[in-house]
Parts: structure tokens; C-alpha cells; sequence
């Protein structure tokens, strides 16, 4: 593993504390992406990324609920960015057991695919 900080990190849940916080931990030296809803809205978030010496902080849309939209989400960052060295899931879903499970697999299949 190259843990020299130069990579790209996509933080899927970018304006939760936790997904914050990582951000933050992971951001010397890497470009990190911050992936939230009211991506247009993060400014305090990027001054924080920035401030914790990311080399750069961009912003993308994302809708967890949104589960067609998790494939096209990780490719348009590879496209714009390169390949994801670090990708941290935090978000939560809202709904019953079966959404929960639901979404595993959905997830388990965009991510392998």
C-alpha cells in the first residue's frame, strides 16, 4: 500500500461528521472528493479538507438513495480524477431491514462492477 498521501480519496457521505473526520485524516497531500447532497453547499467542509493539507478538494452530487446513480457516480470520478486510491462509505439509508439488505447487494455488485 503506498501511504505516502499522494492519492485520490472519494468520501461518499461528505457532509456527515464521521465522513468529515476521515477526510480530514486522510487529506495531506491527496485530492479528495467529497460526494453529497447539496454538493454546492459544502464550502465549510472543503475549507476543512483544505485546512487539513488536502492538495485539492472537488465536490460531486450524490443521493444514497439514489442507488442507479452509485456506478455512474464512481465512474465520472474516475474519468475526472484518475483511479480511486481510497473510498470511504459514509452514509446512511433510511428505511426498513429490507432496504438495508437491498442496498448491500446493490452495492456489493457497483463496486465489483
Amino acid at each position: 500500500m503506498d501511504d505516502t498521501g499522494a492519492a485520490t480519496v472519494l468520501i461518499l457521505g461528505g457532509r456527515s461528521e464521521i465522513g468529515i473526520e476521515l477526510a480530514r485524516r486522510l487529506a495531506p497531500g491527496a485530492t479528495v472528493i467529497l460526494a453529497a447532497r447539496k454538493a454546492d453547499h459544502l464550502a465549510d467542509q472543503v475549507a476543512a479538507v483544505l485546512a487539513a493539507g488536502a492538495t485539492a478538494v472537488h465536490t460531486k452530487e450524490f443521493d444514497a438513495d439514489d442507488l442507479d446513480s452509485h456506478g455512474p457516480l464512481v465512474a465520472s470520478t474516475v474519468a475526472d480524477h484518475g483511479p480511486i486510491d481510497t473510498a470511504v462509505l459514509a452514509f446512511g439509508i433510511l428505511g426498513g431491514f429490507a432496504l438495508f439488505r437491498w442496498h448491500r447487494l446493490a452495492r456489493g455488485a457497483t463496486l465489483r462492477g
